[in-house]
Order: C-alpha cells, then sequence, then structure tokens
C-alpha cells in the first residue's frame, strides 16, 4: 500500500503499487487532484489503473449503453442528450488527465 502526500486523494482512494517510486512518478500531485475532480463530477466512485503503460478508468453508469432498446426509437432529444453527456464525460477525462500526452513511455 502506497502512502501519497495528498490526504484529500488518500481519503477517496486506496492506492497499491510494488514500485512505491513508480507510483509517486505516475500520481504526481498535478494527477491527484485531477482525478479527484474527475471523482467530484462523476455520481458514483471511480476507479482508476496503472497497468504497464496503459490507464484503465472505471466508473459505474446506471444505464447499460451496450444494450439500445429494441422497441423503442433512438432519436428522442433526451436520449441523445444522456448519450451526449456521456460521451462528453468521457473526452472531459481524456482533457483533464491530459491523456493525449504520453509521459510514462516512449512506445
Amino acid at each position: 500500500m502506497v502512502q501519497l502526500e495528498n490526504d484529500s486523494f488518500n481519503k477517496k482512494f486506496v492506492t497499491y503499487s510494488t514500485d512505491q517510486i513508480e507510483a509517486r512518478y505516475i500520481l504526481t500531485p498535478s494527477m491527484m487532484e485531477k482525478i479527484n475532480a474527475l471523482d467530484e463530477r462523476s455520481a458514483y466512485t471511480v476507479s482508476v489503473s496503472f497497468v504497464n503503460s496503459s490507464l484503465y478508468i472505471a466508473f459505474p453508469l446506471n444505464k447499460n449503453y451496450f444494450e439500445p432498446p429494441v422497441f423503442k426509437t433512438l432519436l428522442k432529444p433526451d436520449l441523445l442528450d444522456d448519450d451526449m453527456s456521456v460521451l462528453s464525460f468521457m473526452y472531459d477525462i481524456i482533457q483533464e488527465l491530459d491523456l493525449n500526452t504520453r509521459i510514462w513511455t516512449k512506445q
């Protein structure tokens, strides 16, 4: 278990690593603040995992987005607004965490 410098991050998340130095390299103060902000925007607690050179983010949703309604139209504005809101949130994650910048590997 890794104890990090950000107390609010430590209260929300439990950090495990086999390498304390690498965990601190990845979870910079800025990254921890961004993950905290992401968690505050989400209705439920997010889970974040760094495996090799990949970042995995999981957050529970109250709707199954892989099974659209079969006998209902998808062209209702409220349904489209809900879907666009989720897509916007996921796009914001990429922007907020600056995931387009490769900092961990040269691959």
